[in-house]
């Protein structure tokens, strides 16, 4: 296997980027957001191919879908998909626009971690999403 982990932090592949983390705590039988960390991520970000979006299940295949990368042991988080219940999906905003995360494949043996994630809004000055309509 290739080790692609140098290429993670090369200024020719990588962009800026900031990885909205939000946990949940439950109150009166509802999951309610807690806290939020913003994080800065540093990696490749490009957009999906067709033939990586035609892989994804029909549900995910999104307009606007990106790849973002980063190296571990920095990860994305997906709802559920971490055994923890009270986190949510990882937001990241990038260029303006916010997107979320859906899938997330963790290839570390080869030095990076990739995520999907589906433009669903852009970010104000201040930082904060508003929604597309």
């Amino acid at each position: 296997m290739i080790d692609v982990s140098k290429l993670m932090g090369d200024p020719a592949f990588s962009t800026h980027y900031t990885v909205v983390r939000s946990i949940a705590k439950w109150v009166n039988g509802r999951l309610v957001k807690d806290s939020t960390q913003i994080l800065k991520y540093y990696g490749p970000v490009q957009p999906a191919t067709n033939k990586e979006l035609e892989q994804l299940p029909e549900g995910d295949r999104q307009r606007g879908v990106m790849k973002f990368f980063i190296k571990p042991p920095k990860t994305f988080y997906v709802t559920n998909e971490n055994g923890d219940e009270t986190a949510f999906s990882d937001e990241i905003n990038y260029k303006g626009s916010r997107y979320k995360i859906f899938a997330v494949k963790d290839w570390s043996p080869n030095g990076y971690v990739r995520a999907f994630a589906y433009s669903y809004g852009s970010v104000d000055n201040d930082g904060d999403a508003e929604a597309n309509t």
